[in-house]
């Protein structure tokens, strides 16, 4: 039997349709000072060799981590593994390698690591298994929400970076300075993403303090609590948090990024939410006719060509010979192409009610843009 041959353009078009899905999302909910810090320093002449150097030194790091990582064979706890699939889908997040860490070696390390490469090359996610278990369900999501939402901002060579001048037992000296306000503003990103993992403001003060690891040296130093307490507060009021209270009380949460058309306010981040949703339809469908189907529209054509052949097989058959005729036969008996499968309809579309709940709960959020403003001006920024 042949093996089949691998399709690698419907490999690479697929997985640049989950790179703009990720861009989109974290377009909807990031602080856009880290979006932007971020761009600039993967364009600088100081930053660009910097995270260069990252990419070059991954192989040894991860030779290195074997030490104190368990076997690839080892898998996390199924309710682990549940949380992160469901946060995946929630937040729109690439897909990690997920690594345990050994009992003797969780103490020097946070409960959850990011690590990875420039530009998504590689997303690494390593877990102290024993504290996540003994955290409550809240806190257990916010810390794996957190992580995930520096994974999804591109985040993962800025822990890779400080755990690389770890290993080495040495400061990471000018990196250290260029790299250091970014560490500030990356962690306001991850915990809007955590926020969104836990569905509220309660929830996310309580699990705010165990992503916070003092005793570990080479982690980046973030923002104090109190400053972190107060951006959570301001986005608790902000349209992303409305719309996922009003759509997680109809049942339908993972609807959350993906809202329907933007209200009659015009924010950017209603905007971007409503052309994330439209991109998830459209890779639905782009991965359908990748895996070798025909559109509606095409199949419309195909039905109406076959049906002009057979009744031009008909009108043919009358004069020609029996030969002729068990040939159009055979011919009319061809396979229809396949019809796409039904696309995924909005509740929100579908439920006048839930609609005009989300467009209230809308009028009285403020918007994203708004929320970075406020928390650019806490900070000094302006």
């Amino acid at each position: 039997m042949v093996a089949p041959t691998p399709d690698l353009a419907h490999f690479l078009q697929r997985r640049d349709l989950l790179a703009y899905e990720q861009r989109l999302a974290r377009s909807v909910y990031a602080y856009g000072v880290d979006l932007r810090r971020a761009t600039q320093l993967y364009n600088s002449r100081i930053g660009d060799p910097l995270m260069r150097g990252v990419d070059r030194r991954w192989n040894a790091t991860k030779q290195l981590l074997d030490a104190v990582l368990l076997p690839t064979r080892e898998a996390p706890p199924p309710i682990i593994l549940e949380e992160l699939a469901r946060l995946i889908r929630l937040l729109r997040a690439p897909l990690p390698a997920v690594r345990m860490l050994r009992a003797d070696l969780d103490k020097r390390w946070p409960m959850a690591t990011p690590l990875g490469t420039t530009r998504g090359g590689a997303h690494w996610l390593v877990l102290d298994t024993e504290r996540l278990m003994d955290a409550t369900p809240a806190e257990r999501s916010y810390v794996l929400g957190w992580a995930l939402g520096h994974l999804q901002c591109d985040h993962g060579p800025l822990f890779a970076a400080h755990l690389m001048a770890g290993q080495a037992n040495r400061s990471l000296g000018v990196a250290g300075w260029v790299l250091k306000p970014w560490a500030r503003l990356a962690t306001f990103s991850a915990d809007r993403a955590a926020m969104i993992a836990v569905g509220g403001l309660d929830a996310a003060l309580e699990g705010l303090p165990f992503t916070e690891e003092l005793d570990v040296p080479w982690l980046p130093a973030g923002p104090s609590l109190s400053v972190r307490r107060r951006a959570l507060e301001d986005f608790a009021g902000s349209s992303v948090m409305a719309r996922l209270r009003v759509l997680t009380e109809a049942g339908h949460p993972e609807w959350t990024l993906g809202s329907p058309r933007p209200a009659a306010t015009g924010a950017m981040a209603e905007r971007l939410s409503h052309v994330f949703g439209t991109a998830a339809r459209f890779g639905y469908s782009a991965a359908w006719m990748l895996s070798g189907g025909t559109d509606g529209r095409d199949t419309r054509q195909d039905d109406k060509d076959g049906s002009d052949k057979e009744s031009a097989a008909k009108e043919s058959a009358a004069k020609e010979s029996s030969a002729k005729e068990s040939d159009s036969d055979s011919a009319d008996a061809s396979p229809k192409p396949k019809t796409p499968p039904p696309q995924a309809q909005d509740p929100v579309q579908q439920d006048p009610e839930l609609r005009a709940r989300l467009e209230s709960a809308l009028e009285d959020a403020t918007s994203v843009a708004r929320c970075d403003e406020n928390l650019t001006r806490r900070l000094g920024l302006l």
